[in-house]
């Protein structure tokens, strides 16, 4: 479902992986995903921007990071005293050709308009020489996606439900997935 207050940056301003009222249960998932999405960042070498960096979550990780609501860029600053950030879109990104090695987005495409998400694509790869989307690390080794569209197919009501349901499935199959 694709909401229009997603394009305006105060309703992200108050957003977080919290507010979506998921039990506590979900933080392990999410914890999970993370670990993995680290993992892959802490191998990354060279001039670094997270973009979409929100509160911070993953700004140890790079060099720059952007985000299009104040508040958040606030929330990363105290955070990260020592960081750069820069309040921008991701669709127009305020920088020269290939300025930075690396850039990343966690959780920032699925929240941008579809018909706007190869254009965010392209304007990351114009500015550096590497891009990766974060939620193809997650999703790949993941079978949260797997499940949430299983139980979404048969119309489950509502929708926090089928979501809680999918991370109930898919938390035992990945948490053995790690061990390996």
């Amino acid at each position: 479902m694709w909401l229009k207050e997603y394009e305006k940056p105060s309703y992200w301003d108050t957003r977080t992986c919290k507010w979506l009222g998921l039990p506590r249960f979900a933080n392990f998932y999410l914890d999970l995903n993370n670990n993995k999405v680290r993992s892959f960042l802490c191998k990354q070498h060279g001039r670094i921007l997270d973009i979409g960096c929100g509160d911070g979550s993953f700004l140890s990780y790079a060099d720059v990071g952007i985000d299009f609501s104040k508040r958040k860029l606030l929330e990363a600053k105290r955070k990260h005293r020592r960081k750069s950030l820069v309040l921008a879109s991701a669709t127009h990104l305020p920088f020269r050709n290939n300025v930075f090695d690396f850039s990343f987005m966690v959780s920032v495409l699925l929240h941008i308009h579809p018909n706007k998400r190869e254009k965010t694509r392209l304007e990351a790869l114009r500015t550096a020489s590497h891009f990766h989307n974060m939620d193809d690390i997650a999703e790949k080794v993941s079978a949260f996606p797997t499940f949430y569209h299983k139980l979404r197919s048969i119309h489950l009501k509502p929708k926090l439900f089928v979501a809680f349901l999918s991370l109930l499935f898919s938390f035992p199959i990945d948490r053995i997935r790690r061990i390996n």
